[in-house]
């Protein structure tokens, strides 16, 4: 670091900077960064503690891909024989658990996040971890699923009769009690109690008076109370 010169200064020396880096020598980049800017060295603790974070966030981030590319290897190679496996009831060695159970979690959170979940591959994901017993990421799947409900939920009190909407909101809940996780649902429930009161009677009345999609609303509202665990109209 130094303090700025002049511009026909500056151009030179990015001119020559450039130029000594696209030429892919290393040796010769650092002695020029030691010609322009000298010897003295700065490191990552000598940053602001926000851009600390930036950096140390990059890093980990790296750092994750590259693990999660190496687990995903391993959980291919030997998927066909974890298949096998159950069958003569034979615990999976610690080395693969390890790997198989970052793989399964990693994709089940990546689906959560989604904004087109994709339910059949998600209840794929469930039922593996829920025959390995697997529960170590449990926390942050909970915490993703739970932020997922409470924006499904959201949009479902501005898209009321939204029976596409609807039924999506049933089949996440329906999946993630097949783990189960253990979702904080009381802004679901919230929201739920208020549209039973202000809501389904009027859609009821519609239903019964022969409107499909009044009746297939209210068959799938029903539902919903006891993935909630709420109380039915």
């Amino acid at each position: 670091m130094r303090f700025h010169q002049d511009i026909q200064s500056f151009n030179k020396m990015h001119d020559d900077l450039v130029r000594i880096f696209a030429e892919n020598n290393i040796t010769d980049v650092i002695q020029k960064v030691i010609h322009y800017f000298g010897d003295q060295i700065f490191n990552l603790w000598d940053l602001f503690k926000n851009e600390q974070g930036k950096v140390l966030e990059e890093v980990f981030e790296s750092t994750l891909e590259s693990i999660e590319s190496s687990f995903r290897g391993i959980y291919d190679h030997y998927y066909p024989l974890m298949q096998v496996r159950p069958d003569f009831h034979i615990p999976l060695p610690k080395a693969l658990a390890v790997s198989v159970e970052f793989v399964l979690n990693r994709d089940l959170l990546v689906e959560i996040q989604k904004k087109e979940m994709d339910f059949e591959k998600m209840e794929h994901l469930v039922k593996e971890m829920k025959r390995w017993n697997f529960t170590r990421d449990k926390e942050a799947i909970n915490l993703a699923a739970t932020e997922k409900l409470d924006y499904l939920m959201g949009r479902f009190t501005r898209h009321f009769r939204d029976l596409e909407l609807l039924h999506i909101i049933c089949e996440f809940l329906r999946v993630c009690l097949i783990l189960p996780l253990s979702l904080n649902v009381w802004k679901g429930q919230n929201i739920y109690f208020s549209m039973a009161q202000r809501l389904y009677p009027k859609v009821k009345v519609q239903a019964e008076a022969g409107e499909r999609e009044a009746a297939l609303w209210v068959k799938q509202f029903e539902e919903l109370s006891s993935y909630l665990k709420v109380h039915s109209p």
